[in-house]
């Protein structure tokens, strides 16, 4: 393996005009896009702190992350102030995100074989489909190289973390693989403070351990210049503490959860003009969770319950250039999911979708040259247990002629989210009779790049989501909770980042800033408390300052956060109110090149200045650690 391509040089990586497919479906620059989507390469994720997709994805702009602790916890994403179920997640473009309870965690999903990582905010249901109604995180793993390569890494730091990991690719003709083993682990029992209203106790959590296990392999086969084939598996096993709430200096807890995750993908891709691609792409997913709590004793039988989710899809898409300007591409998506749990019915749910995007660039004169794009598109979805949803979605994105300086855009689409399994069919109160919640949501704002001895990127964007319909729980006969269709929520706000680049890249400095308002427009009864207040856990404000140089063989980054004000009660009582805090992340890395190898140390100090501070109430995060 080649030094340089081992450790590419700063200068050759090209972030925000990096090509996207996830916010058009047609491959398009990110700056030319109708909404705002934030592209994370290779090294920009070698630049985070932590070994998780959660990690890399913290300081976007409208992106929120809840976590009940540090290293291996819980932790679920809020794009735009929506729920983690409102945000679809994609692997590869394919659907990732289960039909039990529309979440993904985060938390353990490690960046060991991601390449890039493109996460567009808003709605999205008229391109992917349900639950894109916040936003659409697409992971993009790496490819197979015919070239052979090979890395191994090796970690340690506070509380007992280790890590290991060992990746190979080659390949020879027409046949490559690539395959990354990863495991992870840590007691975790990090320092934290206990509160109880009068005094700060130091202690340490408990039951916060976990191990970490992920597996990746793939294979690729060309036929000739046109066909394609790829075939590749994912596997997780992750065995983790849930701490319970620190209500004592010593309360740990028992409980523990088990995940087991496994993801097949096959895709075909013939290229038979140099117009136009036809694809056939399928998977098969398998995620099995276990859930027990010895110390939770229901009818004499200590709490163990387990979800057993599968699903399979079919995906042929057609993509052609109809004439010069114009694009489309169309599709049929084929889903079959299935669920088994000591929790709910055995289910099955059938889903036959069609999607057409296209896209249509124009020019006119203003004063001076003017380029336009404009991108309509519709998906119908079809469900064998909920209601049909259609969705159409426009955008537009408008600025001088090759140029980037300075482009405005906007969208304008309806989006929803389908009611999950629990939803439906939880054993106590599951409502079968359940609506899509459905949202239309817009989005307006200004995007900039600046190339020259200093490169300034910028962008501005106003947002609103209003969705109806909202899937509330609620008591009823007997303190029976069942879910209904009763609330409406708005969701809008205001997102800023910029970000420049110095010295031919060896400097760059950021910030980014997001204005939140997340509100209950409708609730339960006439007297709701909770009308008009901020939905809980949600800050109305956060701001992230990025820094980073990049000289020779040495890098250095930090990267801060102030998180604003957030309330832990739907009410929004001032009492249970979380404070704003600031925590700082750094890392220093050095590398050194050889003939055909390099070798790299990097040095990461999270929470640099030992900020006490809980994004969850009662559920402290790690002081600093190494």
């Amino acid at each position: 393996m080649a030094a340089d391509d081992a450790m590419p040089d700063s200068s050759r990586v090209y972030r925000m005009n990096e090509v996207t497919v996830t916010g058009s479906r047609i491959a398009t620059d990110a700056n030319r896009l109708p909404s705002p989507v934030s592209v994370l390469n290779e090294q920009d994720l070698e630049r985070a702190n932590g070994s998780t997709v959660a990690d890399a994805l913290k300081g976007l702009p409208g992106v929120f992350f809840k976590t009940n602790g540090g290293s291996g916890s819980l932790q679920t994403i809020s794009s735009r102030g929506m729920g983690s179920e409102y945000t679809l997640v994609l692997v590869d473009g394919q659907r990732f995100t289960n039909y039990q309870n529309g979440q993904v965690d985060f938390g353990i999903f490690s960046m060991a074989d991601v390449e890039r990582i493109e996460v567009a905010k808003g709605g999205y249901s008229a391109l992917f489909g349900a639950d894109a109604v916040g936003g659409v995180v697409n992971i993009i793993t790496k490819k197979t190289s015919s070239d052979l390569h090979a890395s191994i890494i090796a970690g340690v730091g506070s509380f007992g973390f280790q890590h290991y990991q060992a990746s190979v690719s080659g390949g020879t003709g027409a046949f490559s693989f690539k395959g990354t083993y990863r495991n992870e682990h840590s007691s975790n029992r990090f320092d934290c403070y206990y509160h109880d209203g009068a005094a700060s106790t130091l202690t340490q959590r408990g039951n916060a351990d976990y191990a970490l296990s992920v597996a990746d392999a793939a294979v690729q086969l060309k036929t000739g210049d046109a066909i394609t084939s790829s075939l590749s598996v994912r596997s997780s096993v992750a065995d983790r503490g849930v701490p319970a709430a620190l209500i004592s200096a010593t309360n740990a807890g028992a409980a523990r959860l088990l995940d087991k995750d496994y993801f097949i993908r096959y895709g075909t891709e013939w290229k038979h003009s140099d117009a136009s691609t036809l694809s056939l792409h399928s998977n098969f997913h398998y995620f099995e969770q276990h859930y027990i709590d010895p110390l939770l004793v229901t009818g004499g039988k200590p709490l163990n319950c387990f979800y057993v989710n599968r699903s399979a899809l079919l995906t042929p898409t057609y993509q052609t250039a109809i004439a010069e300007g114009h694009s489309l591409v169309a599709g049929v998506e084929l889903v079959h999911a299935w669920i088994v749990s000591s929790e709910l019915q055995p289910k099955k749910r059938t889903q036959v979708s069609a999607f057409v995007s296209t896209q249509h660039d124009g020019a006119f004169t203003a004063g001076v040259p003017m380029e336009i794009s404009v991108f309509p598109s519709l998906r119908y979805d079809r469900f064998s247990d909920v209601t049909d949803a259609v969705n159409p979605k426009i955008g537009i994105n408008i600025g001088a002629a090759g140029s980037n300086a300075l482009r405005a855009r906007a969208s304008l689409g309806s989006s929803f989210r389908v009611p999950t399994f629990n939803d439906m069919y939880w054993n106590t109160g599951g409502n079968p009779d359940l609506r899509p919640e459905r949202s239309v949501g817009w989005d307006a704002g200004l995007v900039s790049s600046l190339r020259g001895a200093v490169q300034i990127e910028s962008e501005a964007t106003y947002y609103s989501i209003d969705t109806k319909d909202r899937i509330v729980w609620m008591p009823g006969a007997n303190n029976l909770w069942t879910p209904r269709n009763i609330s409406r929520v708005l969701s809008e706000g205001i997102e800023l980042s910029l970000r420049m680049r110095l010295w031919d890249e060896r400097i760059s400095v950021g910030v980014v800033h997001t204005f939140s308002s997340v509100e209950k427009k409708q609730g339960e009864r006439a007297d709701d408390a909770t009308v008009g207040k901020q939905l809980p856990y949600l800050p109305a404000s956060s701001t992230t300052f990025n820094a980073g140089v990049n000289e020779g063989n040495l890098t250095f980054n930090v990267r801060v956060a102030m998180t604003g004000e957030r309330f832990s009660t739907e009410d929004n009582d001032p009492r249970y109110v979380l404070p704003l805090f600031a925590a700082a992340d750094a890392n220093i890395g050095y590398k050194v090149l050889f003939t055909e190898w390099a070798a790299k140390i990097k040095v990461e100090v999270t929470n640099v200045f030992n900020t006490d501070y809980q994004i969850i109430a009662l559920q402290p995060m790690p002081l600093r650690s190494v």
